[in-house]
């Protein structure tokens, strides 16, 4: 383990801004891109997606509370109908979750603009699963 210090004077409480720098092999640095840490691993799905609700920036444009965002809430918002800007109609599913996860421009529902980021090659697997049963959660 190294120990770093921040070269860059940004404001107060500058001289404790330090860091460490642990170096893995090769093989233990590709199970952590794969994997995620160990406490990733074991926390339960709904806890892990309300971690990366608000880690991953989705608390900035979806509510829980039922107020409109930048996005839709999550709010009761599992097992709803909604109509596209095509004019079809979707269940919002795990599958369309998944979709909208990583391809979000492919579908956009009505009163939305197209504003999302892809999180595809960002979130692992059990990340996007964490997030689809948190969004299941939230009644």
């Amino acid at each position: 383990m190294n120990a770093l210090m921040c070269t860059q004077y940004c404001g107060t409480g500058h001289s404790s801004m330090g860091g460490k720098i642990w170096v893995e092999s090769e093989a233990k640095y590709q199970e952590w891109l794969e994997n995620g840490d160990a406490s990733a691993q074991s926390m339960p799905l709904k806890d892990l997606g309300a971690t990366l609700y608000t880690s991953r920036g989705c608390s900035s444009c979806h509510s829980l509370d039922g107020k409109r965002g930048q996005g839709p809430s999550f709010k009761g918002l599992f097992g709803e109908q909604v109509r596209m800007i095509d004019g079809k109609t979707l269940l919002i599913d795990e599958n369309f979750i998944r979709a909208k996860i990583l391809q979000p421009q492919a579908e956009v529902r009505e009163g939305y603009q197209n504003i999302m980021p892809s999180f595809q090659g960002v979130l692992r697997d059990r990340e996007i699963l964490a997030l689809v049963e948190f969004i299941k959660s939230q009644k």
